[in-house]
């Protein structure tokens, strides 16, 4: 598997600078795993089923596909040799509850999986806690973010070097409970729990899924930026666009 890689120049570092606290994915070149093996998540689209704690769960929405933003990222290593960047605002399990990325440490224990795929089926999934022994700022290029269904998503670095198994992290970041003094802790579940109607649609008519995607895919504004009407003319397109209007 290869990926055309590009430098990122001084100037873009500085602006990586400047959109610090508004990126909140993964960046381009980080791996995800399928049943058929692992992909760039750049290459994620609705419908595919990624591995997360519920096993293989579908991607419903993609919340963020920036291919060119470039951002400052929250670089962890653990002690089992996986790696993974994720933005600085983007929540991650950390000691058993779910953290900030910027607010991870060294010493903290994260969700790993353990490498126990074979012959591209993974039966049972073996978990278990692994010790952050690097956090760092990193420069990287792109900003994606599919939702699963389960809510959490396995991901590892292109440059780990465990690249057959990943990290577990949530697929919810910072977005408007941060501001009214809420649990960190509590806010992924609460999250999870407003889309659930979205989930049900997907579930039942996943082609309205993909129109609503369609909607915005000239965008590269993540979703949470959209205002609320947007949103409803997005899902009014999307109904129309199911039964052929």
């Amino acid at each position: 598997m290869q990926r055309e890689e590009r430098k990122i120049s001084i100037q873009e570092s500085e602006f990586a600078k400047e959109v610090e606290a508004r990126s909140k994915c993964f960046p381009g070149n980080t791996l995800v795993f399928t049943i058929s093996g692992s992909k760039f998540i750049s290459d994620v689209k609705i419908g595919d089923m990624l591995s997360t704690t519920c096993g293989f769960s579908s991607v419903y929405l993609l919340a963020h596909v920036d291919a060119d933003a470039v951002s400052i990222f929250v670089e962890i290593t653990t002690d089992s040799k996986h790696t993974v960047q994720l933005s600085p605002f983007h929540y991650i399990t950390s000691n058993g509850k779910d953290s900030l990325a910027k607010d991870v440490k060294l010493g903290d224990n994260i969700t790993v999986r353990a490498n126990n795929i074979q012959n591209n089926v993974t039966n049972t999934n073996i978990y278990y806690t692994s010790k952050i022994t690097l956090v760092r700022n990193v420069d990287n290029i792109g900003l994606y973010s599919p939702f699963t269904m389960c809510g959490d998503i396995e991901v590892a670095s292109a440059n780990s070097n465990t690249t057959s198994s990943g990290i577990i992290a949530s697929i919810y970041s910072d977005w408007f409970l941060e501001d009214v003094c809420f649990n960190p802790a509590k806010i992924p579940s609460i999250y999870h729990l407003l889309l659930a109607p979205l989930r049900f649609i997907h579930h039942i008519q996943p082609m309205w899924t993909l129109h609503f995607a369609s909607y915005f895919e000239s965008s590269t504004d993540s979703l949470h930026k959209h205002g609320t009407c947007t949103l409803l003319l997005g899902g009014f397109s999307a109904t129309c666009g199911l039964f052929g209007f």
